[in-house]
């Protein structure tokens, strides 16, 4: 679990489950570097429902 010191964002989450960048690519239908966004705060998931499902499942 995260410390005080660690905020829970999808980086974390995403290497807690054990997933890369990558297959979170792959899953979402979206780039690495739109994945690499997301955890840097770079962008906003937007997310259509079938994505979220996806997500939901891993």
């Amino acid at each position: 679990m995260a410390n005080e010191e660690e905020s829970i964002t999808f980086a974390y989450l995403r290497k807690r489950a054990g997933l890369t960048q990558r297959k979170i690519s792959i899953l979402m239908d979206v780039t690495v570097s739109t994945v690499s966004l997301w955890e840097t705060g770079g962008q906003r998931p937007r997310l259509y429902p079938e994505q979220t499902q996806k997500l939901l499942q891993v």
